[in-house]
Formats: C-alpha cells, structure tokens, sequence
C-alpha cells in the first residue's frame, strides 16, 4: 500500500464513503470547514465545492468528526445540515497537543447536505489525517441514536436519551433501550465531563457493565471536556441497553456530548474487536489481553498487527487510555509500515485517567496490515483501551 495521499481518493465501490482532512497545521476562523484534502470519496459522497455531503443513497448515515488541538488553543466543532446540530469542544487547558473525536448516526435523505463549521473565532488544529471528517453509508437493519441536551447527576440507573434522532429494530421502555434482533452491533457513547469531577459513564447490558465500556475520568481543568468510546458487542433480542452512571455527572448542553449510536453489522463481513489495559513506557506495537471478536482470525499478536482477510473499504476507530502525571502519549496509527494519522494525549496534571479516541475510513487490500504504534509513557491507566474495525463495503 502507498503513503496516504490524495492518489488514494478514488476507490471503486457501489456504497456512499468519505474521509477528508485538514489541509496543514494553522489557524481555523469560524465558519464552514475546508476540507483540503479528500483521501477517500466513494460515489461521491463529500462535495468539496462546498464541503458539503451530497446525499443521493437515502438511509443510515453513520459520521464522525477528529480534531486535534495545538496547545493552549480551543475549537469548537458543529455537525449541521443533518436535521439536527450537534457538535464538540475543546478548551485551554495545557501546552500539548490533544486529539478529541465524537460520532453520530442519522438517517439521510437527499433533502440533507451535512457540513461542519468551526464555531470559535480561531481554533489552531494540526493539519494532515489529524484533524479530519469521515463517515459512511451502511445497511442495517436495527439502529438508534439518542443524545440528551442537559446533565444528569442520578447514579446507578439508565440516563435517559429523550432527543431521539433515529430509531429502526428497537423500542423504548422507560429509559432502556430495548433489542429486538440478536447480532453483532457496532456501539458509539459519549459524554461531558466536569472539572472536579470523578466520573464514570458505562453502556449496560440488562445490569452487565463491563470495563471495556466504559469511560473513566478525573477532570481538574477549568472547563467541561468531552471523551467517546467504541466498540462491538453481542447483544440478544430483549436486551435492555444504555448508559449509567456510576459516579460524578454526565455532562451536556446543546451540544449534546452524552449520546448513544448503534448499529447492526453484517456478520458475514471482516470485523475486529480487541481490548487491552496497558502499561507502556516505550515506544511499542500494542498487543492485546483480550479478542473479543476476530471474524477471519487476522489479529497477529505476536507481531501486534491487524492482517486485511478481503479487500475493501474498512472503518478503524482507536479509543487508548493515558495517565497525567505529566505523561505524553502519541499514537500511531499504521498500514503496512506507512504512517496514516497520529492522535494524541498530553497533559500537564489536568486529568487523570484520560482516553484518547480517533476513527477513520481507509481502503484497504487482501494482506495490508494495520498497527497501532504507542510512542511515549502511559501507566495502568484504569480505562481499557479498545481497537475496532469493521468492513464497510
């Protein structure tokens, strides 16, 4: 596979798919986004005469947002055009670089033209596959998406998602959501976190809250901040599913930074899913504790890396802890040896644990293989560190 570059832009495939990124390192000023480079744009999806998705496949859209913010700047990202905005922030809070993702699911018709704009006066963002916007069409036959819009302090019961913004193969029931298709689905959470606050947020299963999904923090900044996780799960027709909250607050506001998507995979695609909490204070392939699902057998944990079983389009979303204590953490993200993107974790003593996420859409070939690259320190940080992947088409 060559180096990650413009040439990689057009793929042959019959399902919407994009992924484009900032262009350089810089200043963004308010309003829409420019996406300067299009790495992948699949039946033309991404417009870039107006940084707008052109939507001509109706049905579930599944989209992410990566930024990643140069030292003490701060950025402000909002999805609009879809039916509902919603977005993610960043504040001053230290002199590293820091990566901040968030995902959402929508249903699309060709009355929507999705773009995102930069709500700050500036935002100073690295550029490359740093900070980046992708997302991709998939069909499926069970899927939600709910988010709430203030915060919620009441522990050990369902956080209720009152803003429901797409709903097929499941029901509500009080504040659960119930399963109606047993299967293997992909689950995308989020919340807001205070300052001050230890908080833990965990996706539940009837009363099963396993640590792999969950998100863990301590916040000591100046300002609210925001974490996502992904993963896949089994999960069985008459599962009740959602978040609780163990402890501290969940945080949100008009953004609506607590959410939850899922959706139902084709388990008769290539699909990833491993788990690992590490300790790690050298520069090192990560290798994981824990398979949770491997479709083609084609993790390599000798060698640490994720061999291609077919041909196609693949969405990879990383979510790795970190520990402050004045720890730094990049990692990599790698195919066939090739650098593709870089996502990061610095902090002076603002947080303690902290996760640090990133996703992206990349078209892969039969027998590329794909690392993760953990550059720097990181020490038993108690959130698990999740790696997924998934064919897309």
């Amino acid at each position: 596979m060559n180096d990650f570059n413009q040439e990689a832009a057009v793929i042959k495939s019959n399902n919407p798919a994009f992924m484009v990124s900032l262009g350089k390192t810089g200043n963004v000023g308010e309003g829409r986004m420019n996406w300067e480079n299009v790495h992948l744009n699949s039946q033309k999806l991404f417009n870039p005469a107006d940084n707008s998705l052109n939507i001509t496949k109706s049905g579930m859209y599944f989209l992410s947002m990566t930024a990643t913010v140069v030292e003490t700047s701060r950025v402000s990202l909002q999805l609009d055009g879809t039916g509902r905005e919603l977005g993610m922030m960043r504040q001053k809070s230290n002199n590293n670089l820091n990566t901040i993702t968030r995902d959402s699911l929508f249903f699309q018709t060709t009355l929507n033209k999705p773009y995102v704009q930069q709500a700050f006066n500036t935002a100073n963002l690295t550029g490359g596959n740093n900070t980046l916007w992708t997302g991709f069409h998939y069909d499926s036959s069970s899927y939600f998406f709910g988010a709430r819009d203030d915060e919620w302090m009441e522990k050990s019961s369902p956080i209720p998602l009152p803003i429901i913004m797409a709903m097929r193969g499941f029901r509500l029931e009080n504040n659960n959501i119930k399963v109606s298709e047993s299967g293997l689905y992909f689950v995308s959470f989020g919340s807001g976190f205070n300052s001050a606050d230890d908080t833990i947020v965990s996706f539940h299963i009837n009363d099963n809250k396993e640590q792999y999904r969950s998100i863990n923090t301590f916040y000591m900044g100046r300002h609210t901040t925001h974490h996502t996780k992904s993963f896949l799960t089994y999960l069985q027709a008459g599962n009740s599913v959602g978040l609780t909250l163990a402890d501290g607050t969940s945080y949100a506001d008009a953004d609506l930074q607590t959410y939850l998507a899922i959706f139902k995979l084709d388990s008769e695609k290539p699909y990833f899913c491993g788990t690992n909490s590490f300790d790690i204070d050298k520069s090192e392939f990560v290798r994981f504790h824990n398979i949770k699902f491997d479709s083609h057998n084609s993790w390599n944990n000798i060698e640490g890396k994720y061999v291609v079983p077919q041909s196609g389009t693949y969405y990879v979303t990383a979510n790795f802890p970190f520990e402050s204590n004045k720890h730094e953490l990049d990692i990599e993200i790698r195919v066939n040896g090739n650098l593709l993107s870089t996502f990061y974790a610095g902090q002076s003593n603002d947080y303690d644990p902290y996760l640090s996420s990133t996703s992206m859409l990349l078209s892969l070939s039969r027998n590329d293989f794909l690392q993760i690259k953990i550059q720097g320190s990181n020490t038993k940080a108690e959130n698990q560190g999740v790696l997924s992947i998934v064919y897309i088409d």
